[in-house]
Order: C-alpha cells, then structure tokens, then sequence
C-alpha cells in the first residue's frame, strides 16, 4: 500500500510529492533510530566542613609551629640539663 501524503506543484510541471509506504517500517534499513536513553541518578553529598578564612588557617599554622619551637626548645633545655648534672658530676668526682 502507497499513500500519497503531499502534493505540491512549485513550477510550471514541476512537482514535489511526499509518499508514505507503512511496508517500508518492516524493514531494518528504513527504521527509524531510537535514541538510548540514560538514567542518572543523582545521590547527595555529605556537605563538607565550612571553608574556613584565611585567619583561622593561619591561626592554625602559627599555633603548629609555636609547638614545635616549644617541643625543641624543652628537648634542648633537657640536653643542656643532662649535660650540666654530668659536668658537675666530673668535678665533684674529680
């Protein structure tokens, strides 16, 4: 079966027509390509700490270090301890 869905004369004998064949369907060639959909799924993130100011991190960093200065400044203080209690033991033994 062969409609004829579209008749137009643009010229003088001239003519554009626009034909329906529903057999053409059957077959693989003429089918029309369906798109492939994907689904996304969407899932929330845990929402991060808050972003902290440029003060607060360096803040952060100044007590660090203060710490540190303080944990080799008291490992020098002992050296310098131990090494006193064992001049002083040289001279009393001396």
């Amino acid at each position: 079966m062969v409609l004829l869905s579209f008749l137009q004369e643009p010229s003088t004998c001239h003519y554009v027509l626009s034909v329906a064949v529903p057999g053409l369907c059957h077959i693989p060639t003429f089918r029309q390509e369906t798109e492939s959909i994907t689904q996304i799924v969407c899932t929330a993130l845990p929402s991060p700490a808050a972003p902290q100011s440029d003060a607060e991190i360096s803040s952060q960093d100044t007590q660090q270090q203060q710490q540190i200065v303080q944990q080799d400044v008291g490992d020098d203080v002992g050296d310098l301890d131990s090494e006193a209690r064992a001049n002083s033991t040289e001279q009393v033994s001396t």
